[in-house]
């Protein structure tokens, strides 16, 4: 996680790219035990790779991709506003 700035937009800024770089990143099957948790049927230790839970979590995505992210989710945000006002003039 970044450093937070000093106002509140900042701060609001970067608590959005935390947001968005890990939403979406759905747990995948873990490939090192086949999504059992094990590595095999005969009481083996629990998988290192996933710690038994035989999902594992994919790759966050980068900061530019989220900064694209909140920046469409802006704009259409402020054509959204443009519409109602125009809808209520």
């Amino acid at each position: 996680m970044l450093p937070y700035g000093e106002t509140w937009h900042e701060r609001k800024l970067q608590r959005s790219i935390d947001y968005w770089r890990s939403h979406g990143i759905g747990l995948n099957t873990c490939t090192a035990c086949s999504g059992s948790g094990r590595y095999d049927r005969h009481g083996s230790p629990a998988c290192g790779a996933c710690d038994g839970t035989g999902k594992t979590r994919g790759n966050l995505r980068s900061v530019e991709d989220a900064v694209v992210c909140i920046a469409t989710l802006q704009q259409m945000r402020s054509q959204r506003r443009e519409a109602v006002s125009c809808r209520k003039s």
